[in-house]
């Protein structure tokens, strides 16, 4: 449960993945955003994706991130912002 007594969804039932260590899992997210990424999303579609408008204040979340990116045009392909760095493992 959130703190403001919302929930995630019934994860305990059917988990979205299970990794074998924080760093697989962390693996896994940044390996999801560079392909998606590559696609040619934008940010403000990546942020509909992980903060979807049914379960969150999107717009309110997309202008935090803004913010805290500096990214001033969130519909600008992300691609075209950033030199995108392979992990290896």
């Amino acid at each position: 449960k959130r703190p403001d007594g919302s929930t995630l969804g019934n994860l305990a039932v059917e988990p979205i993945a299970v990794f074998s260590s924080a760093e697989a899992g962390i693996c896994a997210l940044y390996r999801d955003l560079l392909a998606k990424i590559a696609t040619g999303m934008a940010l403000a579609q990546l942020i509909a994706v992980y903060a979807p408008i049914s379960e969150n204040d999107t717009a309110a979340y997309l202008k935090n991130v803004q913010v805290w990116t500096g990214i001033a045009d969130a519909a600008a392909p992300l691609i075209k912002l950033f030199t995108l760095e392979p992990i290896h493992g």
